[in-house]
C-alpha cells in the first residue's frame, strides 16, 4: 500500500521534527563578535523563543536591522517592550 504525502504535509513534518534544531552546532561558551555574527544569532535565538541571555541594550541596537527576519508576532512584542521601557522611541 502506498502512501501519498502532499509537499505541505511532507514540509509540515520537517518543520516539526526541525523545531529546538539550530542550524550549527555552536559552542556553549560561543559569544557573536561582528554585527553579522550578533544579528544571525539574535535572529536564531528570537525565533526559537530562547530568550536567556539577551540583553535590553543589544535588542535596541539590532532591532531595527533584524526586524523584517524576525517573526512577526515576536517582532510586535520587542517593539512594545523597548518603547515601553524607552518611551524616547
Amino acid at each position: 500500500m502506498l502512501f501519498y504525502l502532499s509537499p505541505f504535509t511532507l514540509k509540515r513534518a520537517i518543520i516539526y521534527q526541525m523545531k529546538n534544531v539550530w542550524d550549527y552546532d555552536i559552542k556553549a561558551n560561543w559569544k557573536p563578535k561582528t554585527d553579522a555574527e550578533w544579528q544571525w544569532f539574535l535572529v536564531r535565538k528570537i525565533n526559537h523563543d530562547d530568550y536567556t541571555g539577551l540583553k535590553k541594550e543589544i535588542i535596541l541596537k539590532y532591532l531595527p536591522k533584524i526586524a523584517k527576519e524576525l517573526d512577526p508576532g515576536k517582532r510586535a512584542m520587542f517593539e512594545h517592550y523597548l518603547k515601553y521601557e524607552n518611551p524616547q522611541l
